[in-house]
């Protein structure tokens, strides 16, 4: 039962981060398209994506990012 337990915590916690990380894009996108609208649009137009707006493009990198996990190296040369 403790087993069924920590298996259903693990799961939902790797399914919380990405949905934190389009939750906290998707706010920096907004706050970031409402102090500085014409840079954000123009960068948005150098790339081609002129038809999103800036919550949808934070709410997109926040999920992809929610995939990468901190990497520690250790080099012991």
């Amino acid at each position: 039962m403790k087993a069924l337990f920590a298996l259903a915590a693990i799961l939902g916690i790797i399914m919380l981060i990405p949905i934190l990380g389009t939750l906290i894009g998707c706010f920096v996108g907004w706050t970031v398209g409402i102090f500085w609208p014409n840079t954000f649009a123009a960068f948005l137009t150098h790339f081609g994506l002129s038809a999103f707006a800036p919550w949808q493009i934070g709410a997109m990198l926040g999920f992809v990012g929610g995939f990468f996990k901190a990497m520690q190296t250790n080099n012991k040369d």
